[in-house]
């Protein structure tokens, strides 16, 4: 899943999380690349966030089925 992190300067960055976990609304995983500006956090670093704060996400069934990556189409058109 993608999920929105605080940058240094109080803006937003948007970062891949593996989901290991879910307890209802919540869901644990680890950070899948390092971030660029968020204090404190590295790549591997155990996370959790919100069903509603997710900005993506990005399954493949066991049949090799994907969905979700939209963010991922969008930057393969430009």
């Amino acid at each position: 899943m993608k999920a929105p992190f605080e940058t240094s300067a109080g803006g937003v960055e948007w970062i891949w999380v593996a989901v290991f976990e879910r307890d209802g609304d919540v869901l644990r995983g680890r950070l899948s690349n390092e971030p660029f500006d968020v204090p404190g956090l590295v790549l591997g670093d155990p996370v959790t966030v919100r069903l509603s704060e997710i900005g993506d996400y990005h399954f493949v069934d066991a049949d090799g089925t994907v969905s979700g990556g939209r963010s991922e189409e969008v930057l393969r058109r430009r």
